[in-house]
């Protein structure tokens, strides 16, 4: 790769060019983040992120100076409870309703009418649990065995129940959640991350997922965690569609979509005071699954595992380029290539995004820059044993299976959006 040299557009300082990179400057950071997400539009999204502004770094410090604790039951938290009964109660006060007019009026055709449209109301409003997608397939301990002998020496370390399933994905992500009403316990690995990690990077990421099931998040517990679920559904339902440029709507669609945009508004303002409420509690329960990912781990690989997701740029690229190449080219190889190859000053400019982002418009993670900063302060964490290369390989054995489905999944996604 040529380095050339050009004046910043903004201050006059010089920068280096790299072919096929961004340049930026060092000084006033001009086009240090070209592609920065928008900020969110509401006024308690505007809130929040002033708050994770203003106490972001003061949790921050509080964290790094004790001892690792799961979050406890604060103010905001019994607040947050208070408001998720109310979700709940809507859906119950209408089945009541409907239920007292019939018991009122049984002979009464209006009565027994709005009593049945009460009942589909409250159908509609019913609390929702978090499910997969149907396209989504849950694998065992018989389909992975040396995965889940792993994950399973990772659950009796840190004294939880067994996961139920596992979901391989194409996403550059991986999470764990609990999913119907059996609240089954499904951890997600995306297998393009899996793929650039270390061994200890993975055991790392499994453990800091695992972490989440005891970490005291009260956004993924059943009672706030449904009801977080359920105004995400009404909102999605009233919302109105999107007209398109050019597209002309009639003046009865134009008045619709202005009734349904305001109706949307409470179901999504009502999940940001929630969202609010549970700010604190979120923060330190995403420090608390770093904490137990370095204590299986080791230190040094959590942070170099935050380092690496922060690479989700690479990967679309990556995408890309698989999808548009005239070769059958493979998706993880193609990725691993990028990042192995990446300059040191694109890799600076991944740091230094991450260092000024003191607040993130995200409601789970606090921000990449402040993780790894409470992880160094955590330094004396020293992973509990030596991993086991051969179990390893034969993990990646297991899901080697899988890669050529998933990336033709992505791949065929890509089109499906692009085309």
């Amino acid at each position: 790769m040529s380095e050339k040299w050009m004046g910043c557009p903004a201050c006059g300082s010089r920068i280096p060019v790299i072919s096929g990179y961004s340049s930026w400057c060092d000084h006033c950071h001009f086009n240090l983040n070209p592609a920065q997400e928008q900020k969110k539009e509401t006024f308690l999204g505007k809130a929040y992120e002033a708050l994770g502004r203003k106490n972001g770094e003061q949790l921050l410090y509080k964290l790094m100076k004790s001892s690792a604790q799961k979050p406890s039951i604060t103010i905001q938290g019994v607040i947050a409870y208070f408001l998720s009964a109310l979700v709940h109660l809507v859906s119950l006060g209408l089945a009541a309703a409907a239920g007292y007019l019939v018991w009122m009026g049984s002979d009464k055709f209006f009565l027994l009418f709005t009593a049945a449209l009460l009942l589909g109301i409250s159908w509609v409003a019913r609390p929702k649990v978090d499910r997969l997608e149907k396209d989504e397939s849950v694998l065992t301990r018989e389909d992975l065995p040396e995965f889940f002998r792993l994950v399973d020496s990772i659950t009796n370390e840190l004294g939880v129940n067994k996961i139920d399933g596992a979901v391989l994905n194409g996403e550059f992500n991986a999470s764990i959640g609990r999913y119907g009403w059996k609240k089954r316990v499904i951890i997600k690995v995306g297998l393009p991350l899996f793929s650039i990690l270390t061994a200890e990077e993975k055991k790392a990421l499994l453990a800091h997922e695992i972490g989440h099931v005891a970490n005291g998040d009260l956004a993924r517990g059943f009672f706030i965690g449904t009801a977080l679920n359920t105004l995400r559904i009404w909102h999605e339902i009233v919302k109105p569609e999107e007209l398109h440029e050019g597209q002309s709507g009639g003046l009865l669609k134009i008045v619709s979509s202005f009734i349904l945009k305001a109706l949307s508004f409470f179901p999504r303002t009502y999940s940001d005071l929630l969202l609010y409420f549970l700010y604190f509690n979120k923060q330190q329960a995403e420090y608390f699954a770093d904490y137990t990912g370095a204590s299986i781990a080791g230190t040094e690989p959590a942070i170099t595992l935050l380092e690496k997701i922060e690479y989700g740029r690479l990967y679309e690229y990556s995408i890309r380029k698989t999808a548009l190449s005239s070769e059958k080219l493979n998706l993880y190889h193609c990725l691993n290539d990028e990042i192995n190859h990446l300059p040191k000053r694109e890799k600076s400019r991944y740091r230094k995004i991450a260092e000024l982002e003191k607040s993130k418009v995200d409601d789970t993670h606090p921000p990449t820059y402040f993780r790894v900063k409470y992880l160094q302060s955590k330094k004396h964490l020293q992973k509990k044993a030596d991993v086991d290369m051969r179990q390893f390989k034969s993990i990646q054995q297991e899901l080697f299976c899988f890669e050529n489905a998933i990336q033709n999944a992505v791949t065929e996604e890509y089109w499906y959006y692009h085309s």
